[in-house]
Parts: C-alpha cells; sequence; structure tokens
C-alpha cells in the first residue's frame, strides 16, 4: 500500500491533515521554489493530522536558510546533534525536528 508521487514540498498535493505521520531527511533545504525554508516546514506539518507524529532532519542550524525556528507550531523539541560528534564536511549544521501535532 504505498505509492510513490512527484510534487513540490513547497505546495503539497494533499489536503489539510491527511497523514498520520511525515518524515523528511533533508530535503527542505532543497525546496527552490520557496526561498523562506520555514514555510517548507509548515508545509510539511499542515498534511500531518492532528494527533499524528513527524520527524524532520535538515540544516535547521544553519541560520541563513531558517533564521528563528521558534515559531513553527507543533515542534515539541528540538534536538541537535552535539558539536563533539559534528564533522565539519557532514554534520555540520544539522537538527531534528520532532514532535507530535
Amino acid at each position: 500500500r504505498v505509492r510513490f508521487q512527484k510534487g513540490d514540498a513547497a505546495h503539497l498535493a494533499f489536503p489539510d491533515e491527511t497523514f498520520e505521520a511525515a518524515v523528511s531527511n533533508f530535503v527542505f533545504h532543497e525546496v527552490r521554489t520557496q526561498p523562506d525554508k520555514r514555510e517548507v516546514v509548515r508545509e510539511a506539518l499542515r498534511v500531518v493530522k492532528k494527533g499524528g507524529c513527524f520527524a524532520f532532519q535538515d540544516l535547521f542550524e544553519k541560520e541563513s536558510l531558517y533564521g528563528d525556528m521558534t515559531d513553527i507550531p507543533h515542534v515539541e523539541r528540538q534536538g541537535f546533534i552535539p558539536r563533539y560528534v559534528q564533522a565539519p564536511w557532514m554534520l555540520s549544521d544539522v537538527g531534528l525536528l520532532y514532535g507530535r501535532k
């Protein structure tokens, strides 16, 4: 019961609260159709049902891309990878947003 659908992550072709869960792994910063990456996060949250879960990993610590993330609704936690395990070429600026809507 899996179906792949090509689309634009900035403008998802689904009604509000369609899915029980949403997961994204390093997609938001690549979306070229929306310069404000916080709006891409909000769009992903829009399609999650009330009570549904989400986990998004991206370059959330990169202020030039995401600015202030404290105004994103429904984010219960912002867990970031500790600096001591980050490699400058791989894990720098990585963050994890997760919670229940």
